[in-house]
């Protein structure tokens, strides 16, 4: 435990071919994992070779359009095959938010329309994975704007955070979340909010996030009643931290 502790690095993505193998880690933890229909729905095909390959490139579009206020993480291992390279084993995207302009990302009111290449021709699917990331985040904006007009008015999210379950529990999960803490203070001891799944809501907890409110209630029209939605809690360290 204490060997793998010390090999595991965590770093920004620099190359756009790690994409792939980070792909991979989001796959085997949410779609084949997780079963988690929200990103199943937002990620089509993941588990098609071209599927993968569609969905790796759209991250690699969102990395290549992002500015300092995003940053996509990598953890990796030692390779088991070659000690000389090292294997990805999870990944991770934390971003500075705000909804005062300039100050991080607003957080996204999401549309059908966003999802339009996603399901070019799946109308209904695309409601559904708006309809279940508004519902996702909508503990985040109605925060974010109550910290509009407070100092500072910009927090550190915590997006998304996944390892291959072949690594899981050996501490990968909280190195990728400790660099974010570690980002937040860096930035002015700024508060970390996320949203946290049953696999990673203890990982959070133990680094100091608390559940802020009840369970999250996903909003859906009654077409997609029969769809089973992700636990999460919305999570917060606190300011200061």
């Amino acid at each position: 435990m204490g060997g793998l502790d010390q090999e595991v690095l965590v770093e920004q993505v620099k190359d756009p071919e790690d994409f792939q193998t980070c792909f991979e880690c989001l796959a085997e933890a949410f779609g084949r994992q997780a079963d988690d229909n929200l990103w199943i729905s937002t990620n089509p095909g993941w588990d098609t070779p071209e599927g993968a390959r569609k969905n790796a490139e759209r991250m690699i579009d969102h990395w290549r359009k992002s500015d300092s206020n995003t940053l996509h993480l990598k953890a990796t291992i030692p390779d088991d095959q070659n000690p000389a390279s090292r294997r990805i084993v999870g990944f991770a995207i934390w971003s500075q938010i705000s909804m005062v302009p300039g100050q991080g990302q607003k957080p996204k009111e999401w549309k059908p329309s966003d999802f339009e290449m996603h399901h070019p021709d799946d109308e209904r699917e695309r409601r559904y994975a708006s309809q279940m990331l508004n519902s996702l985040q909508s503990q985040r904006r109605a925060y974010m704007l109550e910290r509009a007009n407070k100092s500072p008015p910009y927090v550190m999210a915590l997006d998304i955070c996944a390892v291959h379950p072949s690594y899981q529990r050996r501490g990968i999960a909280s190195k990728l979340v400790q660099w974010g803490l570690g980002e937040a203070k860096r930035r002015g001891d700024l508060e970390a909010i996320t949203e946290g799944s049953v696999r990673g809501r203890h990982v959070y907890q133990k680094l100091g996030f608390s559940a802020d409110g009840p369970e999250i209630e996903y909003q859906l029209d009654e077409e997609f009643a029969n769809r089973i939605s992700p636990s999460n809690l919305f999570m917060r360290t606190g300011s200061g931290y």
